[in-house]
């Protein structure tokens, strides 16, 4: 070294940054969009972020070397700057810092922003033209995409486009016609790259379809297709293909029939098509007035077609779902936001919570719900049909009120009512134990385990006996052994993940076994602890009851003293107050007494129990006659009913459940047809009882789960489950232990549903005594 020259360790030059080569960006966009179809796609999913209610899509001279490809919408547009830091930076953050659209909320569904290069997949020149509402002229860009190929050594940015400054007022690229843009994006593409064949155009025009509502309403987003071949698909896109391809499908409707309401339900199921009708379920008139419901359930897997084919593949049902999941609320053809948004975020009906708090599969045990994203619906309400449901001030939604929660009970018993006939059908396609078969199989599996793991010892043990015993010169059989060795090794490796597979299967159905007992458990203590507040608070009742009664006798007195000449008419109106206070006193002093007495020690000692006793204390205590305005008739055999033996709180609890359900079913019938009727007859050793009322009877297609734990359609005026669902499940469970069986007819001959209960009489010695 020249001891001259001064040594420089580290010097700072300049800062650098990576760049990429045109044909770098041009592989990106190719590999991103796989064709031409992907391509158109991206683009119409660019219009409908930007705001737009329609996008047209225009063939004109196809196979020609005039051909044109024209994809016009008329979203919010774009400025120049807007054009140039935006359109024209690929990968911008613009969406990721936005997850929804600028003007009309929409979840944005364009990727990557990669759309824009998936124009090279459609034509060599694509000129974009934009208008916005901010500015007064629009902005046009020539892109020629030959430029990438001839200069693809250049970096991407040294790659320059014609940009140009253009008016409000402009010609078709078709007719020629003029026209006035106020905002909007129109793409032309010249010498199209793609034979779009009438093949081809089918098979846009379907995945297209996927991008739409298949309800859609006058302000949703639509697709116009012109394919310029005077073809069927020519005109607005529908998706109504892929909802009769459903796996299920119902149109529910709630309508007045001569002097009632009723609910109508057509069902199509994989097996057949049937229909159903009841009575609208709540106290008073639907005040939403008449609405129409559509409802469509997918798997989310592929939807075969005839001949093995298939019709739309998993891909595309989920985009289908993805897009137009949730179920919306159209008025007059308008939709009406926020109602069954694809986000969830419009979830008006709970499904997503429903499901969370029922996470079972369709065949499993308790009450199955369908998934929020598994569904797509419609309900349709007029201004003329349903003037209570108004809008909200800020025109975003309807009133929270009495004719919403209507509207909102409707809808919800049509996903019950689809709910119900799906899991009785798909229970019907299972074998009779689903978890006793799982067992069986993993058990099944382990034992193919072990059997390769054996086979596979055995075939190493006879290898080292051979290693020990064999020629080097002759390794025919060593070589035989070894092979035999290997197919072992993968037999054996295929049966430990078969057998892991089964075991994790059976692991699985095992945690749901415990999920849902230990949800009928958890119910179960909540009850238990009711029932201790209600023996807790009974004494309490019971000693205020008392002073209401004592301190209304002593106002009577005292306003006697003070008001000896109160006109008569006021004392008349004073005397029917508080003969009122002391009825009501004397109702929550019989109650309160009822409960206590339940909790006596007495009534959980077996003991000799006559029924007919049992149901005309009940009967007196409820006093339904004053209470409810119900009719009771109870008829028992002439002489002495045979007792059976038993806990007496036992019958007393499976009687007061069928009396709150009578009193329930019966809160929509007239007053004169307000019925209930018990009757007990002895038949073969038997005794034989029947309840029966005059209401609303059992759902249609719910008879063979209203036994079910947790199982309730219970509701309120809102539409809300207010059951527990666990009344008749501890009524037959309690049944079982005595030998007794509990069926159930609806309607019956009073109208509503009646129980038929049958337990056997013991040979009681004479010891037993009348309970």
């Amino acid at each position: 070294m020249n001891e001259n020259s001064t040594y420089i360790q580290r010097e700072e030059l300049d800062e650098i940054g990576f760049s990429v080569n045109a044909r770098v960006a041009m592989q990106l966009g190719r590999e991103s969009i796989s064709n031409s179809i992907v391509a158109i796609l991206e683009l119409v999913k660019n219009a409908y972020d930007a705001d737009a209610d329609y996008v047209n899509i225009v063939f004109s001279k196809t196979g020609s070397p005039d051909a044109l490809l024209i994809i016009d919408d008329n979203g919010h547009g774009m400025t120049q700057q807007q054009l140039i830091n935006n359109w024209m930076v690929i990968g911008t953050d613009n969406k990721a810092a936005s997850k929804v659209s600028r003007n009309k909320n929409r979840n944005l569904v364009g990727e990557k922003g990669l759309g824009r290069l998936g124009l090279d997949r459609l034509g060599r020149i694509a000129r974009v033209q934009t208008w916005s509402e901010d500015v007064d002229f629009g902005t046009e860009l020539v892109i020629d995409w030959d430029k990438y190929e001839e200069q693809s050594r250049n970096r991407l940015e040294e790659i320059k486009h014609k940009l140009f400054r253009i008016a409000k007022t402009v010609s078709d690229p078709i007719t020629s016609e003029l026209e006035f843009r106020v905002k909007g994006t129109r793409i032309i593409v010249e010498g199209l790259k793609e034979d779009w064949t009438a093949t081809v155009l089918h098979d846009l025009y379907r995945d297209l379809s996927l991008l739409v509502s298949p309800f859609s309403g006058e302000d949703d987003f639509s697709i116009w297709f012109e394919t310029g071949q005077n073809s069927e698909f020519d005109g607005r896109i529908g998706s109504r293909e892929i909802l009769e391809a459903a796996e299920w499908k119902l149109v529910s409707s709630l309508h007045r029939k001569e002097e009632k309401w009723e609910i109508s339900y057509e069902i199509v199921s994989p097996d057949v098509t049937s229909t159903f009708v009841e009575d609208w379920p709540l106290s008073s008139s639907p005040r939403c007035g008449s609405a129409r419901f559509e409802l469509y359930f997918f798997s989310r897997g592929d939807i075969p077609g005839t001949d093995d084919n298939v019709t739309f593949t998993k891909a595309q049902v989920n985009e289908f779902l993805d897009h137009n999941q949730g179920i919306r609320i159209y008025r007059d053809s308008f939709r009406v936001k926020p109602y069954g948004e694809p986000s969830g975020a419009g979830d008006w009906l709970q499904l997503a919570l429903r499901r969370v708090r029922h996470p079972g599969g369709v065949r499993q045990p308790g009450q199955w719900k369908v998934g929020y994203n598994q569904i797509v619906g419609a309900v349709f309400i007029s201004r003329a049909d349903n003037p209570a449901l108004s809008d909200q001030t800020n025109r975003e939604g309807i009133v929270d009120g009495p004719a919403y929660w209507d509207l909102k009970a409707f809808t919800l018993r049509g996903v019950e009512f689809f709910e119900r006939r799906r899991q009785i059908y798909e229970r019907s396609q299972e074998r009779p134990d689903e978890f006793d078969d799982v067992r069986k199989d993993a058990l099944e599996s382990s034992r193919g385990a072990s059997n390769a793991i054996k086979g596979l010892r055995d075939s190493v043990e006879q290898l080292s006996l051979l290693m020990i015993q064999e020629d080097p010169s002759d390794s025919s059989e060593l070589t035989s052994t070894l092979n035999q060795i290997v197919a072992t090794a993968k037999q054996t490796e295929s049966a430990v993940v078969s057998s892991r597979k089964a075991q994790n299967r059976m692991t699985r159905a095992y945690r749901q076994v415990q999920r849902d007992f230990e949800e009928r458990k958890n119910t179960l203590g909540n009850l238990a602890s009711l029932g201790i507040l209600a023996a807790a608070f009974g004494h309490e009742t019971l000693a205020h009851s008392n002073q209401v009664a004592t301190n209304s006798a002593l106002l009577m007195e005292q306003i006697d003293s003070i008001f000896p000449e109160l006109e008569e008419v006021a004392a008349s109106n004073v005397n029917i107050m508080l003969d009122n206070i002391n009825f009501g006193a004397s109702r929550i002093n019989m109650f309160a007494e009822f409960m206590l007495a339940n909790v006596q020690r007495d009534k959980r000692r077996r003991t000799a129990v006559y029924l007919d006793q049992v149901i005309e204390s009940i009967f007196r205590t409820f006093d339904l006659p004053q209470t409810r305005q119900i009719n009771v008739d109870l008829d028992f055999p002439s002489g002495r009913v045979p007792p059976i033996l038993a806990f007496r709180i036992d019958w007393e609890s499976i009687l007061v459940n069928l009396l709150t359900n009578a009193v329930w079913a019966l809160t929509a019938t007239p007053a004169e047809h307000r019925n209930i009727r018990v009757r007990i007859r002895i038949r073969n050793k038997h005794l034989i009882l029947s309840f029966a009322d005059g209401g609303r009877g059992i759902e249609p297609g719910t008879i063979d789960r209203i036994f079910e734990p947790t199982f309730s359609t219970r509701r309120n005026d809102q539409g809300t489950v207010i059951g527990t669902g666990m009344g008749l499940a501890i009524v037959e469970n309690l049944l079982q232990s005595y030998t007794g069986t509990i069926q159930v007819e609806s309607p019956s001959e009073l109208g509503g549903a009646e129980f038929h209960i049958s337990v056997p009489i013991p040979a009681l010695d004479k010891r037993g005594k009348r309970s």
